[in-house]
């Protein structure tokens, strides 16, 4: 399952928050995010190991996740579409078959180009606020 949207944020302004995200989520000052990169995190009761699977500055971020034996893959790819704007395709595929399994699917698109958006908003009221300073 995937969806594309576009943003008014530029490709690098968006790569560098996820990219503070995964290294805050590490819980390591200066990991080495690379494909084959790999950490565990701990959600609630269940413990989540993350594996970054593509990583282009900028451009691409790939991962696994396995949970308790079950499979989800994640990926953004980030294209520029003009001065300060980012067409972002996110991708979600989590691994199984059936109506229940495609449902969640979709519900996780939709939360995440609604957390694409949130982070759009949050560099842009960031920008503004530097500009405001520099005057």
């Amino acid at each position: 399952m995937k969806d594309t949207i576009t943003l008014h944020v530029s490709a690098q302004a968006l790569f560098d928050i996820m990219k503070k995200s995964l290294i805050l989520e590490t819980g390591e000052k200066k990991p080495d995010i690379r494909p084959g990169y790999s950490w565990s995190k701990k959600t609630g009761p269940r413990r989540t190991r993350v594996t970054i699977t593509e990583w282009k500055e900028s451009a691409v971020y790939a991962a696994r996740f396995v949970t308790d034996g079950k499979t989800l893959h994640v990926r953004y790819d980030l294209e520029p579409a003009g001065k300060d704007q980012v067409r972002v395709t996110y991708s979600h595929e989590l691994e199984g078959t059936g109506f229940l399994v495609r449902r969640k699917e979709k519900a996780a698109v939709r939360q995440a180009l609604t957390l694409l958006r949130n982070v759009e908003t949050a560099i842009l009221r960031q920008q503004e606020s530097t500009d405001q300073v520099a005057s």
